[in-house]
């Protein structure tokens, strides 16, 4: 179904069953019953029921998809200041240790050290009391090693 309304009070409608142009409109409403949205078209000698055959999605759950395969994303933001938000994906459970390190390798602090399930996890790493410069965090999961950079500006 189409329709165009150009604010003068006309309208033109088309569809497989009719069209009409140039017809004074009086009326346009839309409601949803039973998961359907339905549209409600009134004017100057006629009147149209729409039906909308495709279900309207109207929520979508976090953390339903999952993947086989392990990712760690870069932070972000990244440059940042004072925080960041680290997302890494697992596709079976296991020990997981998340790590940062500075610029010559040293480790500054151990984000994760422990079991997690399945599935797309988000660690915020805070850095209000480190100085300026380069980082590296590292992601191990099973067999799975991965690093990133990220740069902390104050």
């Amino acid at each position: 179904m189409e329709y165009d309304f150009n604010g003068t009070g006309e309208i033109t409608y088309s569809s497989v069953l009719a069209s009409y142009t140039k017809k004074s409109l009086n009326d346009i409403s839309v409601c949803v019953k039973d998961g359907f949205p339905y549209v409600w078209i009134a004017g100057e000698d006629f009147a149209i029921l729409y039906r909308q055959y495709e279900k309207i999605i109207t929520a979508v759950k976090d953390k339903e998809i999952v993947s086989n395969q392990f990712d760690l994303q870069q932070n972000f933001p990244n440059p940042f200041n004072p925080s960041t938000e680290i997302i890494y994906q697992i596709p079976k459970p296991g020990l997981v240790q998340l790590k940062i390190y500075d610029i010559l390798g040293r480790e500054i602090v151990t984000l994760v050290n422990e079991v997690q399930t399945s599935g797309v996890h988000k660690k915020i790493m805070h850095g209000e009391s480190w100085p300026s410069g380069i980082y590296f965090y590292r992601l191990k999961a099973g067999d799975f090693i991965s690093t990133k950079k990220m740069v902390l500006l104050k």
